[in-house]
């Protein structure tokens, strides 16, 4: 493995908002890194606990944070990112949710994977993780179908685990975005990339994640891949991956919202592919038939009906809404 420590400076971006349960893990787990060429930049997006102490305290330790503290609560975690990126000195990018954490080789392994891979000639650097739940229970986050592990082809002999995942047209990843890219918390961007793209969309909630890869793939960029756990995701009652029963009347028609301007945005795209078209459309109407929005419920399913009638059990669902005030 190269030693990359003392060169390609890594800006890492993590979006804060009362964290106070996780934070400390978090940062410290930055701080470890094997690679310390890094600044740390995070940002508060108007915490109401003891995050922004936390901030301070570890600032005072480490001259490699920057901390911004913002005035108003965004209510996206797509703003506090824009806000760190306009602080950015490094060649990578590297963002770190407020709750996860990094094993100390991350970041020294995507390093050297862009190094050896070539720095123009990707877009993203993503890597497998350990899911570890509120009970302590561990396991592998992703593993790889017989068909997908097709797709991932070997890069070198010297990269142990490493991976490009082919692909011949957006369709390829919009069908299977799992294995060309990890949560926000393993993905690694050539500061070039990020600044092509732009702006995280602020309207689309966390599915700016999703955005971003979609962008990616429309500019004909290498997904490159470690099959490693090289950081942990911590699941627990305010992870975002909830599934919808779980959700609170608010949370879902603030997710329902945020997914329909998601859709609506990539319409073209998803359209190529009529059963995840209509798959995501009937996620939308579900969001907002638990947050109470029953007719935008009705609309969303009827739209999926009609845009892939193969699935009759949509059909059932909106009869049963018609009927019925209560959904699930």
């Amino acid at each position: 493995m190269l030693n990359n420590n003392t060169h390609s400076k890594v800006s890492v971006i993590i979006p804060t908002y009362n964290a106070e349960k996780f934070l400390e893990r978090t940062i410290q787990s930055v701080l470890e890194q094997t690679h310390k060429n890094l600044e740390l930049i995070i940002v508060d997006d108007c915490s109401t606990d003891n995050t922004v102490r936390i901030i301070q305290s570890y600032k005072k330790r480490d001259e490699r944070i920057t901390s911004v503290f913002l005035d108003k609560n965004s209510g996206t975690p797509a703003h506090p990112k824009n806000i760190g990126f306009q602080h950015v000195k490094g060649d990578y990018i590297a963002y770190l949710d407020h709750d996860d954490e990094w094993l100390p080789t991350k970041l020294e392994r995507q390093v050297d994977l862009a190094k050896s891979f070539g720095e123009n000639n990707f877009g993203v650097i993503s890597c497998n993780a350990f899911s570890v739940s509120y009970l302590g229970e561990k396991k592998i986050a992703k593993s790889f179908s017989s068909c997908q592990q097709k797709k991932m082809q070997p890069i070198g002999e010297e990269e142990v685990h490493a991976f490009r995942v082919q692909y011949n047209t957006l369709r390829d990843v919009l069908l299977d975005t799992s294995i060309y890219a990890s949560n926000n918390s393993g993905m690694f961007f050539p500061r070039l990339v990020v600044e092509s793209i732009g702006d995280r969309d602020e309207n689309i909630g966390a599915f700016e994640d999703q955005e971003i890869i979609i962008e990616i793939a429309k500019r004909k960029l290498n997904f490159l891949f470690i099959n490693e756990p090289l950081f942990i995701v911590h699941t627990h009652g305010t992870n975002f991956t909830q599934p919808y029963w779980k959700l609170d009347e608010k949370t879902a028609l603030q997710r329902a919202r945020s997914f329909s301007s998601f859709i609506s945005k990539y319409e073209e795209c998803f359209r190529v592919v009529p059963s995840l078209y209509a798959m995501k459309l009937r996620g939308i109407g579900m969001l907002y038939l638990i947050g109470n929005k029953k007719k935008l419920g009705q609309k969303y399913l009827f739209k999926t009906f009609i845009s892939f009638p193969l699935w009759y059990k949509t059909l059932l669902l909106l009869c049963f809404s018609l009927f019925n005030n209560i959904f699930l």
